[in-house]
């Protein structure tokens, strides 16, 4: 479940550039995804742009069947999918199966990513570097579905781009944010990815280990964790999405705090 109670911090000026120009509130965790946490004040116009650009690749496409039938919060609910496709096998033929959305199984993909070349050592090249993909969700839904439509197969794949690590650099950084201030942030190295200046993503997100299953991680009994990490003037953090359905951990390195 989610924490019902929204917890947030005025912040007073934009987290990404410092302006006090038109400023919006920020979802560290984003709105769609059910997110508690704001940070009040926080976003300026051109950069809420940039955020919510690639937060859009990621919640509108990536996540839209998780979040549909988890029923998780959308500022357009009347956009909200009334079909999927699927691509099943059925009598032993490969076919595009069209299924209303209450009839859906709660299906989502997460991909398992490469150590961050920061802890890692190793240069690392543009973009995200995927190790893998892990299904998850609801079993029983699974079990319905297959027996209604008589599916002996189904192939459940989503466009994965650059968008997610962004995301989890995001959500990273508005914790550390949250959580210390921004005035006590020296050097937040995320910030160029997130802001789409540097194709550097991949140097700091990743996972710590990526070829542990995600079946070895504890199942957790909120929707969303994340830990902070401090290490010397180091912080970062691990990030669960959708943890209660067992669901790889993300390691982000966020920067270096001032007097530390």
């Amino acid at each position: 479940m989610v924490n019902p109670i929204p917890l947030s911090k005025y912040i007073g000026e934009c987290i990404y550039c410092g302006s006090t120009d038109n400023l919006t509130d920020e979802h560290i965790v984003p709105h769609a995804l059910g997110g508690p946490w704001q940070l009040l004040s926080a976003s300026c116009g051109e950069c809420t742009k940039i955020t919510q650009d690639f937060e859009r690749d990621v919640l509108g496409e990536f996540f839209i069947l998780v979040r549909t039938k988890l029923g998780l919060p959308t500022y357009h609910p009347k956009n909200r999918p009334k079909t999927f496709s699927f691509m099943v096998t059925i009598g032993g033929k490969e076919k595009v199966l069209e299924v209303p959305a209450s009839d859906c199984p709660t299906l989502f993909m997460m991909p398992q990513l490469e150590k961050p070349g920061y802890i890692s050592k190793n240069p690392q090249g543009k973009g995200m570097i995927v190790t893998g993909m892990s299904s998850h969700g609801n079993e029983r839904d699974l079990r319905e579905f297959k027996a209604k439509y008589n599916v002996e197969s189904i192939f459940y794949t989503e466009e994965l781009r650059t968008s997610f690590a962004r995301v989890l650099a995001k959500i990273a950084y508005g914790m550390i944010v949250f959580q210390y201030g921004l005035d006590m942030i020296e050097e937040a190295y995320v910030l160029p990815c997130i802001l789409g200046k540097k194709d550097d993503v991949s140097q700091w997100v990743g996972c710590e280990d990526p070829r542990k299953s995600p079946d070895l991680l504890p199942r957790e009994r909120y929707l969303h964790r994340i830990y902070i990490l401090t290490n010397k003037n180091e912080v970062g953090a691990r990030i669960r999405l959708f943890a209660s359905y067992q669901t790889p951990e993300y390691l982000v390195i966020v920067g270096r705090l001032k007097g530390r």
